[in-house]
């Protein structure tokens, strides 16, 4: 849900900035401040939708698994 949130309100926020620009720097818009939201949204949406549909279609990603136990079961 955190992902959704960023994804949607992360678009509304570069919007918003697009026309702001620095003090400094005229040329350079503000949405480059903010137009990391929604693609950190975005990459985290399809990450989970990814993760949901590997622990349907594989049973044994339905374990819980302790990753420094198996770290130590391969040594």
């Amino acid at each position: 849900m955190c992902s959704v949130i960023m994804l949607i309100h992360g678009v509304r926020l570069s919007a918003m900035f697009y026309t702001w620009r620095f003090g400094s720097m005229f040329t350079v818009s503000k949405i480059w401040l903010w137009i990391c939201l929604p693609i950190s949204g975005g990459t985290s949406v399809l990450y989970v939708i990814e993760q949901m549909l590997k622990f349907l279609q594989d049973p044994s990603t339905r374990k819980i698994k302790n990753e420094a136990d198996k770290l130590l079961e391969e040594n």
